[in-house]
């Protein structure tokens, strides 16, 4: 297989094994949140723009979680440096924090969210765009880093939107 060939696999399978993991666990127990009712008892809600939050922070971990060992393992194995070790470990804790951010829905809590979630794929995405730009690479890994930069961006873009839906649909900040 061409350089990036495994790579963008990778990326393709761990996306679809991430999404089926996500839609799991939140239709048994994401979405759900408490609010305080007018006399201040607890409530609980349900409110689907919190399971796309929490879908996406499951989908976008996991997959940050698979790339996040690989760099790992090239680090520890083969003593090759590689910044995903720090750059897909910011994107699993930005996607626990999202999970979290999903059933909480804490105002501030989701505002920062928002910092973290657009910091940690910028971080990826810059990681990428650095290596296809100042390391000589064979045309087709280039390839592979293109795609994963874009897909890092367009991840942090759609989070972004989905938690902007949550705080309309919630009011929250």
């Amino acid at each position: 297989m061409l350089p990036g060939g495994p790579a963008t696999l990778v990326l393709a399978l761990s996306t679809a094994i991430g999404f089926g993991i996500g839609k799991f666990v939140v239709s048994r127990w994401g979405g759900e949140g408490t609010a305080k009712g007018e006399h201040g008892e607890q409530l609980q809600i349900i409110n689907p723009a919190a399971h796309n939050v929490q879908h996406h922070a499951i989908a976008t971990g996991v997959v940050a979680l698979v790339f996040w060992a690989w760099a790992l393992q090239k680090v520890l194995v083969h003593g090759d440096p590689d910044l995903g070790v720090v750059s897909f470990a910011v994107v699993i804790a930005a996607s626990a924090n999202g999970y979290r951010c999903g059933s909480q829905r804490e105002p501030e809590r989701m505002r920062w969210q928002r910092w973290f979630l657009s910091g940690a794929t910028v971080l990826v995405t810059l990681n990428y765009l650095l290596a296809l730009v100042f390391i000589p690479l064979p045309g087709s890994f280039q390839a592979y880093l293109a795609i994963g930069a874009l897909y890092w961006a367009t991840s942090g873009f759609l989070g972004l939107r989905l938690l902007a839906a949550l705080r309309d649909s919630e009011q929250v900040y």
